[in-house]
């Protein structure tokens, strides 16, 4: 405990933990509002399954998070009595661990990938699994990947297991391609191991099915082989700290590839002007940033509209917009978007009078919680159990994807989801809680949280980055793809039979 509590510098800074001393009951920790104490005060659980804060029963709520953010939102104090006098707590920070808090928000330092603090050297895949002990937990090592040429490899936890993932990367490259989910996706690249580093940490990227969470930081002298080619010199130090880059199936507002034809097909009639998101047109081959901007210039009055402007990839690989007056480029659409946020960079198409300006993102969480559960009709549900792998295997095409069907017998739900090439389900039925679903736990003796309603189960899973039987679920399959895959379906299940009565 003494460990966390150094992690709390200024009034008002929490943090929650998992007390090992204490049958991993989750304690907050909390610095007083005169920055002279740390109190910690155990979250309780009533008889219902609620959540409080430290005897204070009547503010229950079904997770922690809840509870939590009720205390911060609502300025709401924590009282501790002391021998010294009464003391106040209130919850204005959450402080999460340092190195994944610097790889989360802060960006690349602009340090060279020899002096990274979760670099641990020339060590073996076993001594590599040593130093890790959470699922999620990371370091980054040099070895020998192929033949005489060595790599810096990564090694990560995943489902209990010490896995390197194939993932290689040249310390002496001059870029390095970020993930993607599917070929549709452009290539984005960033110019340094640490920029890679912190992208894929902070968009959550699936490599090899695994997610890095913690970076395990290395504290001692990073051992070195005589043999090895890595130049832990090569390469300098990088300038001033950069912004963090997500790659692009990581940002909220990329929604994925889709079938439509025009914009005018999105679901954002309700969004307010300045509005846009990003998505991969299959149809065109394109990617399409969408505004919703103002038409102008006609005499009329302005109407709002949703206004396509086409990503073009140059070909030194660098993006940057189709039809418009700002020719800026960047490696990433990440950082792309950005400039063009904090630039408030007008957009224009001269040919049809229309402009727009970037301002709130449309997150694409709230559209799928909007989006109805997708129901397999009785006659088609046993066909697609038989078949499931060579069917679902055609919707379902990106690693995480996932459609949700309910049963026939509507008692549960059932989660079709694409993992390492393959498609795997999973049930998922209420709890003895109506029409509550519980969370996934990553230790037996943690909590149990309950969340209300599929669609908020389903949107904290992806969030998070929950697991549901030791597979990820990432995004979810538009609902005209899953409309023109049932359509399929019917057809030829119609033909067999027809054919079979020919016969």
């Amino acid at each position: 405990m003494d460990e966390m509590k150094e992690r709390l510098v200024r009034a008002g800074d929490f943090l929650v933990f998992c007390d090992a001393q204490n049958k991993l009951k989750p304690t907050l920790l909390v610095m007083d509002i005169y920055q002279r104490n740390v109190g910690a005060f155990p979250i309780e659980q009533n008889e219902n399954g609620s959540f409080f804060v430290w005897q204070n029963e009547s503010l229950s709520f079904d997770t922690i998070g809840r509870a939590l953010r009720s205390y911060q939102e609502g300025c709401i104090p924590i009282k501790e009595f002391a021998p010294s006098g009464l003391r106040l707590h209130a919850l204005v920070r959450d402080v999460v661990e340092p190195m994944y808090e610097e790889m989360h928000l802060l960006g690349a330092r602009g340090k060279r990938w020899s002096s990274l603090p979760y670099y641990h050297g020339h060590i073996s895949e076993q001594e590599a699994g040593n130093r890790l002990q959470r699922n999620g937990d990371f370091l980054l090592r040099s070895g020998r990947a192929t033949g005489r040429e060595h790599f810096l490899l990564i090694s990560v936890i995943c489902n209990e297991k010490v896995r390197t993932l194939s993932t290689m990367l040249h310390p002496n490259a001059l870029r390095y391609s970020l993930p993607r989910s599917n070929e549709l996706q452009p290539v984005e690249t960033v110019g340094t191991i640490e920029e890679y580093m912190k992208a894929v940490v902070a968009g959550k990227c699936f490599i090899d099915s695994c997610i890095l969470k913690r970076a395990v930081k290395c504290h001692t002298t990073a051992p070195k082989c005589e043999e090895c080619s890595i130049r832990n010199d090569y390469c300098s130090e990088q300038g001033p700290p950069k912004d963090v880059v997500k790659p692009l199936s990581s940002l909220s507002y990329y929604h994925g590839e889709l079938l439509i034809v025009s914009p005018a097909e999105l679901p954002y009639e309700r969004n307010s002007v300045g509005s846009y998101c990003v998505y991969t047109s299959i149809r065109w081959g394109k990617l399409v940033l969408a505004v919703i901007g103002m038409m102008d210039g006609t005499g009329k009055r302005p109407r709002k509209r949703i206004i396509p402007f086409e990503i073009r990839k140059e070909r030194n690989g660098m993006f940057g917009i189709r039809e418009s007056t700002d020719a800026s480029c960047f490696n990433t659409v990440c950082e792309l978007i950005s400039h063009l946020v904090n630039n408030r960079v007008k957009l224009k198409r001269e040919s049809h009078c229309l402009s727009a300006i970037l301002i709130r993102p449309v997150n694409r969480r709230t559209i799928m919680a909007e989006m109805p559960t997708f129901i397999i009709p009785a006659e088609l549900s046993r066909y697609i159990q038989m078949k499931r792998k060579e069917i679902i295997a055609e919707l379902i095409g990106d690693e995480g994807d996932f459609i949700v069907t309910c049963d026939t017998n509507a008692e549960s739900f059932i989660m079709f989801i694409r993992c390492q090439e393959n498609v795997e389900f999973t049930k998922l039925q209420n709890s003895r809680r109506e029409g509550c679903f519980l969370l996934p736990r990553g230790h037996p003796e943690e909590p149990k949280e309950w969340v209300q309603g599929f669609d908020e189960f389903l949107k904290t899973v992806i969030t998070y980055g929950l697991p549901l039987d030791n597979v990820y679920p990432r995004k979810f399959v538009s609902i005209d793809m899953a409309e023109n895959f049932l359509k399929k379906i019917h057809a030829r299940m119609l033909s067999k039979y027809t054919n079979v009565g020919t016969t």
